[in-house]
């Protein structure tokens, strides 16, 4: 039981420490990184509504043909 909810709080953390990084390379401030990790559901959603193409390149690279 015990290792069961040490591996779930394991997880959450894990993915609110990665949430906070990820909020870092999107250009926010630390103590904002550091929220949005801490309130990853909300964050995610945030990034979902936010998002309209997250994969759309907005200028071709190099070798690309219009």
């Amino acid at each position: 039981m015990i290792l069961l909810l040490g591996t779930a709080v394991g997880f959450i953390v894990l993915v609110a420490v990665l949430t906070a990084i990820g909020s870092h390379r999107r250009g926010t401030s630390l103590p904002l990184s550091m929220l949005a990790g801490a309130v990853f559901p909300v964050t995610w959603t945030v990034w979902y509504v936010s998002d309209d193409q997250p994969y759309h390149r907005t200028h071709p690279h190099r070798g690309d043909h219009p």
